[in-house]
Protein backbone atom coordinates (compact mmCIF):
# COMPACT_ATOMS: atom_id res chain seq x y z
CA UNK A 1 0.00 0.00 0.00
CA UNK A 2 2.83 2.41 0.78
CA UNK A 3 4.35 1.79 -2.65
CA UNK A 4 1.14 2.81 -4.42
CA UNK A 5 0.89 5.94 -2.27
CA UNK A 6 4.47 6.89 -3.11
CA UNK A 7 3.81 6.42 -6.85
CA UNK A 8 0.66 8.55 -6.63
CA UNK A 9 2.57 11.23 -4.73
CA UNK A 10 5.28 11.29 -7.41
CA UNK A 11 2.69 11.64 -10.17
CA UNK A 12 0.95 14.48 -8.34
CA UNK A 13 4.24 16.33 -7.74
CA UNK A 14 5.27 15.92 -11.37
CA UNK A 15 1.98 17.42 -12.53
CA UNK A 16 2.28 20.54 -10.35
CA UNK A 17 3.74 23.70 -11.89
CA UNK A 18 7.30 24.51 -10.95
CA UNK A 19 6.36 27.40 -8.63
CA UNK A 20 9.25 29.64 -7.74
CA UNK A 21 11.40 28.61 -10.72
CA UNK A 22 12.00 31.32 -13.29
CA UNK A 23 10.75 30.71 -16.78
CA UNK A 24 13.00 31.68 -19.67
CA UNK A 25 13.02 31.83 -23.45
CA UNK A 26 15.53 32.86 -26.08
CA UNK A 27 14.14 34.80 -29.05
CA UNK A 28 16.36 34.60 -32.15
CA UNK A 29 16.19 37.72 -34.37
CA UNK A 30 13.20 39.08 -32.39
CA UNK A 31 10.41 40.74 -34.36
CA UNK A 32 7.43 42.99 -33.69
CA UNK A 33 4.48 42.40 -36.01
CA UNK A 34 6.84 40.67 -38.46
CA UNK A 35 9.45 43.48 -38.45
CA UNK A 36 12.89 43.14 -36.86
CA UNK A 37 13.14 44.81 -33.43
CA UNK A 38 15.45 47.84 -33.50
CA UNK A 39 18.52 47.80 -31.25
CA UNK A 40 17.39 51.09 -29.66
CA UNK A 41 14.28 51.79 -27.59
CA UNK A 42 14.05 55.37 -28.92
CA UNK A 43 15.57 56.80 -32.09
CA UNK A 44 19.34 56.48 -31.49
CA UNK A 45 18.92 56.40 -27.70
CA UNK A 46 18.39 53.88 -24.89
CA UNK A 47 19.92 51.09 -26.95
CA UNK A 48 20.43 47.47 -25.93
CA UNK A 49 18.93 46.58 -22.54
CA UNK A 50 16.01 49.08 -22.49
CA UNK A 51 14.70 47.77 -25.83
CA UNK A 52 15.38 44.15 -24.84
CA UNK A 53 13.62 44.58 -21.47
CA UNK A 54 10.53 46.10 -23.12
CA UNK A 55 10.43 43.26 -25.66
CA UNK A 56 10.54 40.70 -22.82
CA UNK A 57 7.77 42.47 -20.89
CA UNK A 58 5.58 42.52 -24.02
CA UNK A 59 6.14 38.76 -24.25
CA UNK A 60 5.13 38.17 -20.59
CA UNK A 61 8.60 37.88 -19.10
CA UNK A 62 10.05 40.04 -16.36
CA UNK A 63 13.28 41.18 -18.06
CA UNK A 64 16.09 40.50 -20.52
CA UNK A 65 19.00 38.66 -18.92
CA UNK A 66 21.16 38.41 -22.03
CA UNK A 67 21.15 39.72 -25.59
CA UNK A 68 23.42 40.17 -28.56
CA UNK A 69 23.64 42.94 -31.15
CA UNK A 70 23.41 42.42 -34.89
CA UNK A 71 24.58 45.65 -36.57
CA UNK A 72 23.38 46.79 -39.98
CA UNK A 73 23.14 46.68 -42.88
CA UNK A 74 20.40 44.09 -42.44
CA UNK A 75 18.62 44.17 -45.80
CA UNK A 76 15.28 44.94 -44.12
CA UNK A 77 13.92 47.65 -41.81
CA UNK A 78 13.81 47.56 -38.03
CA UNK A 79 11.02 48.86 -35.78
CA UNK A 80 11.43 50.98 -32.66
CA UNK A 81 9.59 49.32 -29.80
CA UNK A 82 8.78 52.70 -28.23
CA UNK A 83 6.65 54.16 -31.04
CA UNK A 84 6.59 51.78 -34.01
CA UNK A 85 8.71 53.97 -36.29
CA UNK A 86 10.75 52.16 -38.93
CA UNK A 87 14.48 52.54 -39.43
CA UNK A 88 15.40 51.73 -43.01
CA UNK A 89 18.99 53.06 -43.09
CA UNK A 90 22.03 50.78 -43.47
CA UNK A 91 23.22 51.59 -39.95
CA UNK A 92 20.03 50.33 -38.25
CA UNK A 93 20.82 47.41 -35.98
CA UNK A 94 18.77 44.67 -34.37
CA UNK A 95 19.25 41.88 -31.85
CA UNK A 96 20.89 38.59 -32.77
CA UNK A 97 18.93 37.16 -29.81
CA UNK A 98 17.23 38.19 -26.57
CA UNK A 99 17.09 35.87 -23.57
CA UNK A 100 14.06 36.72 -21.44
CA UNK A 101 13.53 35.47 -17.92
CA UNK A 102 10.94 35.70 -15.20
CA UNK A 103 7.69 33.96 -14.62
CA UNK A 104 5.39 34.51 -17.60
CA UNK A 105 2.49 36.66 -16.52
CA UNK A 106 4.29 37.68 -13.31
CA UNK A 107 5.09 41.14 -14.64
CA UNK A 108 4.29 43.90 -12.16
CA UNK A 109 0.96 45.65 -12.62
CA UNK A 110 -0.45 43.58 -15.47
CA UNK A 111 -3.16 45.57 -17.21
CA UNK A 112 -6.16 44.06 -18.93
CA UNK A 113 -6.36 44.65 -22.67
CA UNK A 114 -8.16 47.88 -23.45
CA UNK A 115 -9.50 48.52 -26.95
CA UNK A 116 -10.59 51.91 -28.25
CA UNK A 117 -12.28 52.45 -31.61
CA UNK A 118 -11.31 55.50 -33.65
CA UNK A 119 -14.04 56.26 -36.20
CA UNK A 120 -12.76 57.98 -39.37
CA UNK A 121 -9.32 58.45 -37.76
CA UNK A 122 -7.49 61.67 -38.56
CA UNK A 123 -3.96 63.03 -38.30
CA UNK A 124 -3.43 66.80 -38.02
CA UNK A 125 -7.17 67.25 -38.67
CA UNK A 126 -7.09 65.35 -41.98
CA UNK A 127 -8.37 61.80 -42.59
CA UNK A 128 -5.62 59.23 -42.07
CA UNK A 129 -4.45 57.62 -45.32
CA UNK A 130 -4.73 53.85 -45.80
CA UNK A 131 -0.95 53.77 -46.33
CA UNK A 132 1.72 54.71 -43.78
CA UNK A 133 3.92 56.11 -46.54
CA UNK A 134 2.58 57.28 -49.89
CA UNK A 135 1.42 54.07 -51.65
CA UNK A 136 3.51 51.85 -49.30
CA UNK A 137 2.97 49.99 -46.00
CA UNK A 138 -0.80 50.04 -46.34
CA UNK A 139 -3.53 48.67 -44.09
CA UNK A 140 -2.09 46.94 -41.02
CA UNK A 141 1.20 48.89 -41.05
CA UNK A 142 -0.61 52.23 -41.14
CA UNK A 143 -3.17 51.16 -38.53
CA UNK A 144 -0.47 49.86 -36.15
CA UNK A 145 1.55 53.04 -36.37
CA UNK A 146 -1.55 55.19 -35.86
CA UNK A 147 -2.32 53.23 -32.69
CA UNK A 148 1.30 53.57 -31.50
CA UNK A 149 1.06 57.33 -31.99
CA UNK A 150 -2.01 57.31 -29.73
CA UNK A 151 -0.21 55.40 -26.96
CA UNK A 152 -1.54 51.93 -27.79
CA UNK A 153 0.40 48.73 -28.43
CA UNK A 154 -1.11 48.19 -31.86
CA UNK A 155 -4.18 47.79 -34.01
CA UNK A 156 -6.50 44.82 -33.52
CA UNK A 157 -9.02 45.63 -36.29
CA UNK A 158 -9.51 48.16 -39.08
CA UNK A 159 -11.56 48.68 -42.21
CA UNK A 160 -10.71 50.45 -45.45
CA UNK A 161 -12.86 53.29 -46.72
CA UNK A 162 -12.27 54.00 -50.39
CA UNK A 163 -12.28 57.46 -51.95
CA UNK A 164 -12.36 59.57 -48.78
CA UNK A 165 -11.40 62.59 -50.88
CA UNK A 166 -8.49 64.02 -48.86
CA UNK A 167 -6.06 62.08 -46.66
CA UNK A 168 -2.61 62.35 -45.08
CA UNK A 169 0.16 59.79 -44.53
CA UNK A 170 1.40 59.32 -40.99
CA UNK A 171 5.05 58.80 -41.96
CA UNK A 172 5.74 62.02 -43.86
CA UNK A 173 2.55 64.07 -43.69
CA UNK A 174 2.21 63.86 -47.48
CA UNK A 175 -1.37 64.66 -48.47
CA UNK A 176 -3.46 62.92 -51.08
CA UNK A 177 -5.86 65.35 -52.72
CA UNK A 178 -6.59 63.48 -55.95
CA UNK A 179 -10.09 62.55 -54.77
CA UNK A 180 -9.38 58.81 -55.00
CA UNK A 181 -7.60 58.65 -51.68
CA UNK A 182 -8.30 55.69 -49.41
CA UNK A 183 -8.54 55.95 -45.65
CA UNK A 184 -10.01 54.05 -42.72
CA UNK A 185 -13.65 53.69 -41.73
CA UNK A 186 -12.33 52.83 -38.24
CA UNK A 187 -9.26 51.54 -36.40
CA UNK A 188 -9.51 49.55 -33.15
CA UNK A 189 -6.40 50.19 -31.01
CA UNK A 190 -5.46 47.88 -28.15
CA UNK A 191 -3.21 48.53 -25.14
Amino acid sequence: MKRISLEVLCLVLAALPQAGFAQSQVFELPRINGTLLDWCYNWGAECGKPAADRFCVLNDYAEAVDFGEKPGPLGEPTMLISDGRLCEADDCGTFEYIACEGNPGAVADPEPAVTTRFEAPAFNGIRLDWCYEFAAQCGEASADRFCSSQGFAGASAWQIEENVGHSITLATGKECVAGKCDGFTYIDCTK
